[in-house]
This record gives structure tokens, sequence and C-alpha cells, in this order.
């Protein structure tokens, strides 16, 4: 890659017109913010070297050979939804007008003001949304941070009494987070490699709880809720046997607090969890109300 590249526009830019809402919600106006988007970059002009071609020839038409507008209108729908802002890093590498095309300002523009709201401003680094992105603490969306816990156990002594074991348990919490503020909370002795894959979409189940999370400079607060049904045992019956029915309305909401410090690790920006707080509080809900656990 040239790291001047952006040099390399032989047109001017033609200002945007006022009348266009730029600082609309995707999920409100998406379709005008990415006419916004296409409007800016069709006004760019590429030399013809800078398209990647194929190497061989291949059935219908290569990518290279889409107008401008159209793979702008693409790269909003692969980027502006759900963030995916690496997907977006990895398409500027093929080719020095797809790296022109992720290099839009705007498009990181509108990544920002979704992420932080729009009342944010790249006015500390001249005016360059890109680069205010990756200065700026912010949890990543296209992957799941990990946390690996262990404690000590004792266990039964030997028949002849003469040790004790002790059995290192070792289980993980994991933590995917969404653009638009959710947030999946599993707590498992699973490993990474089988547990992953269930977390790639929002789906909630008895396990996987779902929550939501709110970013204040580099400490976020995540709160993630659970309901668990209680079984009550019956009455004794006349020979002395229990039975267990299900109460219907007996039920136990479980709320969690975490606090953590999101912080840099040494090969990947905003990549680190420190925990700060956790805590557990637990309502049951009664025929005739609540009772604090």
């Amino acid at each position: 890659m040239v790291p001047d590249i952006e040099s390399k526009i032989t047109r001017p830019r033609i200002p945007i017109s006022t009348g266009t809402n730029v600082d609309s919600e995707i999920n409100e106006d998406g379709d005008q913010e990415i006419d916004t988007i296409t409007e800016h970059v069709s006004n760019l002009n590429f030399d013809v070297s800078l398209i990647c071609k194929a190497n061989q020839k291949i059935e219908g038409f290569h990518i290279s050979a889409l107008p401008l507008e159209i793979l702008q209108y693409i790269v909003c729908l692969m980027v502006l939804p759900d963030l995916d802002l690496r997907t977006l890093e990895q398409f500027g590498m093929v080719c020095k007008r797809f790296y022109m095309l992720a290099r839009e300002n705007l498009l990181w523009q509108k990544s920002c003001q979704r992420l932080w709201g729009k009342e944010c401003t790249p006015v500390e680094y001249s005016g360059d949304w890109r680069l205010l992105y990756i200065s700026c603490p912010h949890v990543h969306f296209n992957g799941v941070y990990i946390s690996r816990s262990s404690y000590v156990r004792p266990g039964e002594r030997s028949l002849d009494l003469l040790y004790k074991p002790f059995h290192t348990v070792i289980y993980y919490r994991y933590l995917r987070f969404f653009a638009d503020g959710s947030v999946l909370y599993l707590t498992s002795p699973e490993e990474p490699a089988e547990v992953v894959g269930r977390l790639r979409h929002k789906v909630h189940t008895d396990a996987i709880m779902l929550g939501h999370f709110t970013l204040s400079s580099n400490m976020l607060n995540v709160v993630a809720t659970r309901s668990v049904k209680v079984t009550t045992p019956s009455p004794t019956s006349a020979r002395g046997r229990r039975r267990r029915v299900q109460s219907e309305n007996s039920t136990q909401d479980q709320k969690f607090h975490m606090e953590m410090e999101l912080n840099h690790s040494k090969t990947k920006l905003s990549s680190q969890l420190k925990w700060k707080h956790f805590s557990c509080h637990t309502m049951h809900r009664l025929v005739n109300g609540w009772m604090d656990g």
C-alpha cells in the first residue's frame, strides 16, 4: 500500500448538499446515510491501474467491473449495521482503489457517531474520524471476550484416611457485544472452541443470558438478567413420600452487574477487560409480590 494514497485523488471533492441529513440513524434513515456517503465518494476519480483485476478468466462479472457507487453501497451495507470495521480494513487490503474506499472519512464518521453518539467530534485528531476510532477505547463486535477462572475444591478423604485430594476447577466467562448495545453473557466449563460458535448470533437460552452495556471513557458496565423457575415440594403424603411439582408462580429473577476496565493488550487495541466489580441480585417472584434474595 502507498501511505499517501489519499493524495492520489485527481479530482477535488464536491461538498455535500446542506439539505442532506448526514446525522440520521442507520436504523431509521439507513438508505439516506448510504446515499450521502455514495454521493461523497462518487466525486473521486481513480486511476484504472489502481483497480484489482482477475488473474484468470471467470464467468460473469468481476468485482472490479462494478461502478464506484455500487462498491460504496456494498461497503456501507457491510459495515454500518454491525460496525464490522475489521472487515472494512481487510477490504482495504485488496487494492489501492478499495483502500481509498475503506479510508472514506464520512464512513468512519457514521461508525463513530453510532458508537459514541452524535456529540463526539475528532477535534483532537485533526478531523480524522478513523484515528478517533482507533485511539479511543471501544469494544470489539467481531469476537468474544473470554475470562478463564479457576479455584481449588477439596475432595473426599480416602477410605484409609491417609490423604485428602484437592481438585482444580476451571471455568470460563464469555462476553459477546453487539453494535445495538446488547450483550450475551455465558458462564460455562466448556472450552472456547465449543462455545464461541454459539455466541455468533444474538440468541439467548436458559444458559446464555441477554443484557445491555454502556461505555464511559474506558469503564464498561454490563447488566445481564436471567429468569429461573423454582420447584417446590408438595406436602407429605400419608405414606411419608414426597413428590415434587412445578410451582407456577415461583420464579427467580437474577440480575448480574459487572464493571470492567477496557485496556489495550500488547498486540491489539481495546482487547482486554479487567474485572472491577461483580455482583448478583436475586428477586423471588411470589404470588402476592416480590421478595429480595
